[in-house]
């Protein structure tokens, strides 16, 4: 195989690992797990082999009041996918008293990861990243899951 060969396969390689990582921020880690051979396929694929690394997809979220009810703040991804929200009224000082991730999209993927795969540690790894990554201090028992295709108000 010459340069020129393996510059076409190594591009081909990573348009593919861009285009699933786009899939994954929209549709959802196990959604996109099925279509490549499973969880441990696509970790290999996408380079993605820990919860930091997983949530690195969601660094770039910004808040927004939800049109539908201004006093829920949205945080939504590019394609326009709510990952987290949480009513304002909920929120005293710098402290959020509830705080919805959503699940099939966050929470859920986090189990197919070493580090977060108990519940505690999930609350714990999302708590510290929260504060880390959006200065949210959030108290871990107080952040529950939505699926993507429930019907709360506050998804606009």
């Amino acid at each position: 195989m010459n340069l020129q060969e393996n510059i076409r396969r190594i591009l081909r390689e990573e348009s593919l690992k861009q285009s699933l990582i786009d899939e994954i921020k929209t549709e959802g880690w196990f959604e996109v797990s099925q279509y490549v051979g499973g969880d441990e396929e696509l970790k290999k694929i996408t380079d993605i082999h820990n919860s930091r690394q997983f949530m690195k997809l969601f660094l770039d979220l910004k808040p927004k009041q939800s049109e539908y009810d201004p006093e829920t703040i949205l945080y939504k991804n590019d394609n326009g996918v709510n990952v987290f929200l949480y009513p304002h009224h909920y929120k005293n000082k710098d402290k959020v008293y509830m705080l919805y991730f959503n699940y099939d999209l966050v929470y859920k993927p986090l189990e197919s990861f070493r580090e977060t795969k108990s519940t505690g540690e999930r609350l714990e790894f999302l708590q510290k990243w929260l504060k880390t990554n959006y200065d949210l201090n959030v108290n871990e028992w107080d952040i529950d899951n939505y699926r993507s295709g429930d019907r709360l108000e506050y998804l606009d």
